[in-house]
């Protein structure tokens, strides 16, 4: 998995998988894993994650392209 702040890869199941009340560890009640680089907990129900918006602008950039 990449995660979505840094961009460091890993593999999510080689993460500690124990949670405690100060922190989402990436256990299968929270469904969040922590990235080992920088801390950000990333949701596993969006390994790949487009947001509307996002594919929109991505849209009006590829038009504006071909004109």
């Amino acid at each position: 998995m990449e995660c979505r702040m840094c961009g460091y890869e890993f593999d999510p199941k080689e993460v500690k998988d124990d949670c405690d009340e100060s922190s989402c560890c990436g256990c299968e009640e929270c469904n969040y894993v922590v990235c080992p680089n920088c801390g950000y907990s990333n949701s596993l129900d969006y390994d790949v994650e487009e947001f509307k918006f996002i594919v929109d602008i991505k849209k009006l950039i590829k038009d504006k392209l071909r004109a």
